[in-house]
Order: C-alpha cells, then structure tokens, then sequence
C-alpha cells in the first residue's frame, strides 16, 4: 500500500510538473506595429492613432497612453480587455496639450500567458489657439427656447420648434498666417440650449487652432461632397458622420440641416398636434459656403469667440418673402423630388450666416 501511495504521488507530481512546464512554454510577446503618427509627429490637437497587435496564443489586453514627458502625468490613457490573436486600431484621439513641447506615447500589450510588450514614439505637442464659435438661437430678436409658442411670421398661426441642427465643415480662419487648409466637421445640435438660461448664452462649437491674425471665417455649410459620397459606416464612431440618424439612404447623402417642431395650422388649441414640420436639407445642392466677416486674433492658450445669431422669425421670412409653411407639401421634406424646397431653404441659412 505504501508502495502504490509513493507511486500515485510520483505520477501526480509528474503530471503538475508537465502542467506547469506547458503554461510556461511560451514565452513570445505580442508584437506591436505603429502605423500611425509616426515618431515626432506634430499634432495640434488631433492624434490620428493606428496600429495592429499579433499574439501567437491569444491576447488578454493593451494600454493606450499619451504621456507629459515634464512630469508623467498622463493626458490620455485607456485600457481594453481584448481576445483572438490579432488586433487593429484606427481612432483619432483629440489631446489637449498644455504646452509646445514633446510627448510620449505608449503603446502596450499583455498576452493570455501575462507575456508583455510596449512600443512608443514621440508627439511634437502643440499648444493650440482656440476658436469658439458662438451661435445663439433667436426669434424676433429675442432667445428662442424650444417648445415655446411663437407665431409664425405673415401667416400668423401658432407653432413651435423642437431641433435646430447642422452641419458644418472645414472651419478656416482667412488671412496670410492661415494658407493650409483646415479639415473638420461638427454636427451642432443648437435645440440643446434649450431653456432660458442657455439660449440666452448660445451654443458653442469650440476647434484647435494655430496662431495668428484672420479676416474673416469661412466655413461649409453641410457636409463636403467628396465626404457626402461616402456613409455612416465608413467612419469610426467618435466622428459626427457616423451617425446613421443623420443620412439619407434614398437620397445617398447625409442631411446637412434639420428644422423641426409643430405647427398650429388650423388654430384649434386642441389639436396644435396635428401638423409636424420636418424641414431637412441635404444633397451636395444644398451645400453652401459661408463667411463670416469678423476679424481677430488667435492666441496660443487663449480662446477667441466669434458670435452668431440665428434669428429664426428672419429665415421662415426673408428678404419680403414667407417660406409657406401652411402649404401641405412645404412642412416635410424626405423626397429628392423636394429639391427646389430644399435649395431654398438652404439658400435662406445660408443667408443668414453670411450676414452677421
């Protein structure tokens, strides 16, 4: 019995041992390739960030950091457990660096087996100016709140707004410090200062920028055609045109602007319900290019503020002309047969931005 005892612990020993053995056999860690930025490269703000990760056995997590080389203190850092045996990563992080100066960033990665790699490359961090863009809600000079009543201009009936929305491209200070051109795009959701207090202070769209003395503002209204050809699921979630509530598949284009609310049509107080207005524009006819007229100066660390005001009783009546809202076929657009409604209601926005 003794025998078989000291033989049954020399085979469970024998067992554990190999067990062991095999969970340390590898011994590779993951291997790490930066596609994208490249070591030194400059960024304003916006870090495009792309690499791949490949493990023999399986991974189990990485770590995304960007680092202030002054005191290392972190300015971005995520974690993400992950599986499979490759990985790919494609964002654009938007890092707010508190100085000109040189950062690190870091990439690691650890393995089911707790193997670990890191790869890492400097940014060439730079201190950004800031323009904000201001743009305040009104109606008959007064703040617009959504859900509030308010008459119609010329036709007099009862109606109110529940979205002010659109998009905007390719924001660019003008002047002889500003010759690159300049790639963004925000979707601004204007009905979110929605209550007294922040209609009253507006809304605001705030991008990096470089140094120096503008002119003037130039802007798209709408999405770029180029970019308008394409569609939600070619872009990565944190972009404003990733966003399949925003595009028209029958029309294969995004909708650069949304007026939306309810109107009072026959002034029944009863069934103020019964028309819903649905003015969306889009389809590279209705892009338009805007400027605003304002000068100023940008300063590295400094915020400049343009202000717009968007008076609405001025777009629905504009110029001695009332966009009829009472016509049955004028209130909703979402037919590409719509397009003369559509090219005047973007010519009317339009009109509005560039007369500040």
């Amino acid at each position: 019995m003794k025998n078989k005892t000291i033989l049954f612990s020399l085979f469970g020993f024998a067992f554990l041992f190999l067990t062991v053995s095999c969970d340390k056999d590898d011994t590779t860690a993951p291997v790490i390739t930066i596609l994208s930025p490249t070591n030194n490269f400059e960024s304003f703000g916006d870090l495009p960030i792309m690499f791949n990760i490949t493990e023999n056995e399986g991974l189990d997590n990485y770590e995304l950091k960007v680092v202030d080389l002054s005191d290392g203190s972190n300015l971005y850092i995520e974690n993400e457990q992950v599986s499979g045996k490759n990985l790919a990563v494609d964002k654009v992080l938007n890092i707010d660096f508190p100085r000109t100066d040189n950062y690190e960033l870091i990439i690691s990665a650890t393995d089911i087996n707790n193997n670990f790699s890191t790869e890492t490359l400097i940014i060439s961090g730079k201190a950004t100016a800031k323009l904000a863009l201001n743009i305040k809600l009104q109606y008959d000079g007064e703040p617009m709140i959504v859900f509030n009543e308010y008459t119609y201009p010329e036709l007099d009936f009862t109606f109110f707004l529940t979205r002010v929305s659109m998009y905007i491209s390719n924001v660019q200070p003008v002047g002889s410090d500003f010759s690159e051109p300049i790639e963004n795009i925000g979707l601004l959701r204007l009905e979110e200062a929605h209550d007294e207090a922040s209609a009253a202070l507006g809304y605001t769209y705030i991008l990096p920028m470089a140094e120096g003395n503008f002119e003037s503002i130039q802007f798209g209204l709408g999405v770029p055609p180029e970019q308008n050809a394409m569609r939600p699921a070619d872009f990565p979630i944190e972009n404003p045109l990733s966003k399949s509530g925003e595009y028209w598949d029958s029309w294969s284009s995004y909708i650069f602007t949304k007026i939306e609310g309810k109107a009072d049509i026959n002034g029944d107080p009863n069934d103020f319900s019964e028309e819903l207005i649905a003015l969306h524009m889009g389809g590279n006819e209705a892009f338009r290019a805007i400027t605003l007229n304002q000068s100023g100066t940008l300063t590295e660390g400094q915020t400049t503020t343009i202000e717009i005001v968007l008076d609405m009783k001025d777009f629905f009546f504009q110029n001695g002309e009332v966009y009829d809202l009472a016509e049955d076929g004028n209130r909703q657009i979402h037919s590409i047969l719509q397009m003369d409604l559509v090219t005047d209601l973007s010519d009317r926005f339009a009109y509005l931005l560039n007369n500040q």
